[in-house]
């Protein structure tokens, strides 16, 4: 947006924020009170109107109470009980009939036994009609009521007056008087006070328990015995489905809810026309300020575009623009300063290119659509490029990286990565030619958004080859001292087991025997474990994965290497089997018997005579999990923080090693295994002077992998029966 248009939009807010609120005050002031005011006319009329229906309700309920007192109507009515005779009957309906002569406000009156049939009628047509199923029937068995409206059988509206006959305290029948329902009528059809929408209605529940209308409405005069369905919007809306003002009550005596109610256009008609004057003062208002913003907006507006345009070509690149500044007011001394920023800007970008170019390291800077902008001599003398003059355009990624002079390291699609993602990457040991390149790659990101990445080039082809001879150097090492220890080993072993019987009177050469086996032994555990870990930081250990059992695993690896007494010390060790039997798991087998050796070995060195360890197994959905449990001293705090790193031991010094105890070497390579064969190795629980568990997860072996292996074993076999049957035999002595 420019500034003139933010200018005129600032203008107009300006201007137009006290004429709205002042009119919304004004709109919302009235609406409130005109509202309140309708809403007491609308309740004085509901009041109004609810007195004569409860008047009306009241004067059904004394003639229901005057008529089930007849001393007469309760004798013939217990009298046919007791002998149903058409006499009696003929009599009870004489009587009735006699009743509503007297009394016109009933149109019909029935007399209904026990059990719903009518025995006597002012209206013979209803004699021996079931009523049992009526709700009508059924409320007047529980007592009063006058709440139900129907239309009867000359289809004109009629009001149910019922009650139960009670002779004796025993309940013989029932009383239903039909009365008209024009009473009614005449109040809800009264539309004094509610203009020329509003009308009252009653709601009562129907034979269905549902809510219905029981009297006609102003512009639905068939409305009577109708379904009645509430709104629940806001405002509510009536039958027609107009916005109405809504007033109920309830009528207790009944279960009838009265309302009156007016729709909302004509209640609200004075403050819809003061709106619609507000908005038209608003608009004209609008138009007014809209013409002297644009013409004062424009006398501002001349001079910031010509400082636009020079911000825009600046912007662009070129430093060497400068606004022109005729005048001494604000825009003038913003001139002056912008000026004097470029200028510092321009010096500052010098600088920033010069360290860049004299930068030992090679240094690359591209663009957000890829392009070189920025290459220093260092880069282009690592990548093969001649110098160029100052003002040549720098060579494209495509002529500075060529896949197939880095080994196929495609160097674009690492720096389109890195401004995607906004996230440094590093590649290392890149081959280039006969050198060795490591890539940084790094997003320039300014307010949240990559404009660029810079790539940085090290030459680590000298590091690659001390690297190489170190390498070299510590394999030949440890071969040499290993082939020397192992023969030492060995001659030691032979001595021990040959030769300590013929001499053992001579305890002093058995020790020394023994301690030069001993110290054999941890010289060759010293150095594998130093080759392991080598091996496993390089990645040259080439893990061969196939199917096992772990359970068997665990027996013969306790069996192999711990079952010698000068081994366990009195230490029992238990491989508690699983519930039910394992899957396959799917892992170098003599990777994991070297992890758990470890496990043990660490339990056997920190568990005193006499203790536990329990192997135990756990399947999981994606691996099976081996737990190493020992009764030794378990580990503090402190020391767990130690654990699975190189060196480290989980003693109670940290300033002091053990070196009986080993190189500390036994955790980190067992977890460098773990990692290698895609399962992990941790701490499962400690508590100190009680024991520790160490715990291990090897990946389940997937139905394929079990099938592969089945096939490639049962492939071995047949090659060795094939080859042992194509070996012909010697014929022996005996066989011939």
């Amino acid at each position: 947006m420019k500034i003139s248009q933010k200018l005129l939009l600032l203008f107009l807010l300006i201007a137009l924020i006290p004429i709205i609120v002042i009119g919304t005050f004004s709109y919302v002031n009235t609406q409130r009170k005109l509202n309140a005011q309708i809403k007491t006319q609308i309740s004085n009329t509901l009041t109004r109107q609810s007195n004569k229906i409860d008047d009306l309700v009241t004067a059904d309920l004394r003639s229901v109470d005057i008529f089930v007192v007849r001393a007469e109507v309760r004798f013939l009515t217990n009298q046919y009980n007791q002998q149903p005779t058409v006499a009696h009957q003929q009599t009870l309906s004489d009587t009735l009939t006699n009743i509503r002569n007297d009394d016109r406000s009933f149109r019909r009156i029935h007399i209904l036994n026990t059990k719903g049939i009518v025995i006597g009628s002012s209206d013979t047509r209803f004699i021996g009609k079931d009523y049992s199923k009526t709700a009508v029937f059924q409320k007047g068995l529980q007592g009063v009521d006058v709440s139900m409206f129907f239309n009867d059988i000359d289809g004109v509206l009629g009001h149910y007056l019922t009650e139960r006959l009670i002779l004796d305290n025993q309940v013989i029948g029932v009383a239903i008087m039909e009365s008209e329902a024009d009473t009614y009528s005449l109040i809800t059809s009264d539309y004094t006070d509610t203009g020329q929408t509003g009308e009252t209605f009653i709601v009562g529940h129907g034979d269905t328990g549902k809510p219905e209308y029981l009297t006609p409405l102003r512009f639905k005069t068939d409305a009577a015995l109708t379904p009645y369905t509430s709104s629940q919007t806001q405002p509510p809306r009536d039958y027609r489905n107009h916005p109405v003002v809504l007033v109920t009550r309830d009528i207790s005596t009944t279960h009838w809810k009265v309302g009156v109610k007016i729709d909302e256009a004509e209640v609200y008609a004075p403050i819809y026309q003061l709106r619609n004057v507000t908005i038209g003062i608003i608009i004209i208002t609008t138009l007014i300020i809209i013409f002297f913003g644009w013409y004062f907006a424009r006398l501002i507006v001349t001079p910031i575009r010509r400082f636009t345009e020079v911000v825009t070509q600046i912007r662009r690149g070129d430093l060497s623009r400068r606004v022109q500044v005729g005048t001494n007011d604000e825009i003038g001394i913003l001139g002056s300063a912008f000026n004097e920023m470029t200028s510092n800007l321009l010096e500052s970008r010098a600088r920033l290119i010069a360290s860049v170019l004299s930068l030992s390291q090679g240094f690359i800077m591209t663009n957000q659509q890829g392009a070189v902008t920025t290459i220093n001599d260092a880069a282009r003398k690592l990548l093969g490029v001649g110098p160029s003059a100052p003002e040549d355009t720098p060579p494209s990624l495509t002529t500075l990286f060529v896949p197939e002079k880095l080994g196929g390291v495609d160097i674009q699609k690492s720096v389109s990565t890195c401004f995607r993602e906004q996230t440094p990457s590093e590649l290392k040991d890149v081959t280039f030619e006969k050198s060795f390149y490591n890539f940084y790659f790094s997003p320039v990101v300014i307010n949240g958004q990559a404009i660029g990445v810079v790539i940085l080039i090290s030459d680590e082809t000298q590091e690659r080859q001390l690297q190489r001879s170190r390498d070299e150097f510590f394999s030949i090492a440890s071969h040499e001292l290993r082939t020397p220890l192992t023969a030492i080993m060995g001659n030691a072993s032979l001595i021990k087991s040959f030769y300590v019987q013929k001499l053992k009177d001579d305890t002093e050469f058995e020790k020394m025997v023994t301690d030069i086996n001993y110290s054999a032994k941890r010289l060759i555990g010293i150095v594998n474990d130093f080759l392991d870990v080598t091996s496993l930081e390089l990645g040259k250990i080439v893990f061969t994965n196939k199917p096992v059992d772990l359970v068997q695993l665990a027996h013969d690896v306790i069996k192999k290497s711990f079952t010698a007494p000068d081994v366990v010390h009195g230490i029992t060790i238990t491989v508690q089997p699983p519930a039910k039997p394992l899957r396959l798991a799917f892992g170098d087998v003599d990777r994991i018997k070297q992890v758990l050796s470890n496990l043990v070995n660490n339990t056997l060195t920190f568990t005193a005579d006499g203790g536990k360890v329990i192997i135990s197994f756990k399947a999981t959905e994606s691996f099976i999990e081996v737990s190493v449990a020992d009764t030794g001293c378990g580990m503090s705090e402190d020391n767990q923080k130690l654990l699975f790193h190189k060196f480290q031991q989980a003693s109670d010094s940290i300033l002091t090693r053990n070196t009986a105890k080993g190189t500390g070497l036994g955790l980190y390579i067992s977890k460098l295994i773990m990692e290698g064969i895609g399962g992990r190795i941790w701490l499962a629980q400690t508590v100190v002077d009680k024991g520790t568990t160490f715990t291990f997860s090897v990946p389940l072996a997937t139905d394929e992998q079990v099938k592969t292996a089945k096939a490639a074993h049962e492939a071995e076999i047949a090659a060795l029966t094939a080859l042992s049957a194509s070996v012909p035999s010697v014929a022996t002595p005996q066989d011939a």
